[in-house]
């Protein structure tokens, strides 16, 4: 389903009242290294609509290690890096804008700065905390949410955690034993004494 939804963009698809418009490059490729025509308008895209901050210096060039890829073709990318995913909202079926948006992303993102994050980890043995937190966008600004690691929280919230474990460790080892046995620990002491009761 998806290759034809693919076939469809690629052929053309009617926006409104105008002719069918092809939307992605051709689309049966293992290539992954997009035209300098396609690098150069990614490149424009990027500088005019984040800054030149997320801008590499020199282009991104990227090669398959695997043999005998299909590399004929440029890897896919749309046709016209301008039009947005949101600028066809509405102008395209649901199933081909989400297709769409995927291919645009991931062309975009290939030619953007690697996004930076900065992470901390406090360790109050034996307790640890770990957070991490996003210092600089680069692709992720075109990419969706990531789901962080199981053990990543925000760092703030970290801190926050490690001031509260090292409360609670100061407390559990200050804290002096019971005064009163459990039930369990005295019929222990009852079993280890002079044979129990009399009687």
């Amino acid at each position: 389903r998806v290759m034809r939804l693919a076939q469809n963009l690629y052929e053309g698809m009617p926006l409104g009242d105008s002719e069918p418009v092809a939307l992605i490059t051709y689309m049966r490729t293992d290539g992954v290294q997009m035209s300098a025509d396609g690098i150069a308008a990614a490149r424009e895209y990027i500088s005019n609509a984040f800054g030149t901050d997320l801008l590499p210096d020199e282009p991104r060039v990227f090669k398959r290690k695997a043999r005998n890829a299909q590399e004929a073709h440029e890897a896919i990318r749309p046709v016209d890096m301008s039009r947005t995913p949101a600028s066809l909202v509405g102008r395209l079926p649901n199933a081909h804008l989400r297709l769409y948006e995927l291919i645009w992303r991931r062309a975009i993102a290939s030619q953007m700065a690697n996004a930076l994050h900065e992470q901390l980890t406090i360790t109050l043995q034996p307790l640890i905390s770990a957070g991490m937190e996003l210092a600089a966008a680069g692709a992720d600004r075109t990419l969706p949410a990531r789901t962080l690691p199981a053990r990543t929280i925000p760092a703030a919230e970290a801190r926050a955690t490690a001031s509260r474990q090292l409360w609670l460790g100061y407390k559990l080892i200050s804290q002096p034993p019971s005064a009163v046995p459990a039930r369990g620990s005295e019929e222990e002491e009852d079993d280890d004494g002079d044979g129990g009761r009399d009687g």
